[in-house]
């Protein structure tokens, strides 16, 4: 998705980063300018999605012009000129994360053009992320009915395949 985002739309660089409080981890980058690589970690605060999210503005095909964010440290250093990002959300409407792409300076196309190609794109992201919170419930589910039925309901102690688990764990 990043790959594709990164060859068809005029930003080089995307990330898709997860925030969790005031740290960011990105979990997969995509272009030929990549500066943040998978793994990277920095900190939400004074961050340039944070900027913008805080702002309301999705796209700026040149940041200098963004008045909240023109004084931001990769705006001054002159290693990002351009930004187009929206929001990961989790099911119940929460920020999960951030689809962003970057590019080094300015670019002379109108982002808004693209904005719902990438919101399209965080939806389905947003999906995947919901589907597999499902089933990581789903899943913890079936391990709690299964343990619950690995005990004798009176004494509540362990049978024997909850021991020979246990045991099993344990080697």
């Amino acid at each position: 998705m990043l790959t594709h985002l990164a060859a068809t739309l005029p930003l080089r660089t995307w990330v898709l980063a997860r925030v969790d409080g005031d740290e960011v981890l990105v979990l997969a980058a995509a272009g030929d300018g990549a500066a943040a690589s998978r793994g990277s970690a920095f900190r939400w605060s004074g961050s340039l999605s944070a900027g913008m999210v805080e702002a309301g503005v999705r796209a700026a095909p040149s940041l200098a012009d963004v008045p909240a964010l023109r004084d931001a440290v990769p705006v001054r250093d002159g290693s990002v000129g351009a930004y187009l990002g929206v929001p990961v959300c989790r099911p119940d409407g929460t920020m999960w994360g951030v689809l962003a792409g970057v590019a080094p300076g300015p670019v002379a196309v109108d982002l808004d053009e693209h904005t719902p190609t990438v919101e399209l794109f965080a939806r389905l992201l947003g999906g995947i992320l919901a589907a597999g919170l499902r089933a990581a419930a789903g899943d913890r589910e079936h391990d709690r009915r299964r343990i619950a039925d690995m005990h004798d309901p009176i004494t509540g102690l362990g049978d024997r395949d909850f021991w020979d688990r246990v045991l099993g764990a344990e080697e």
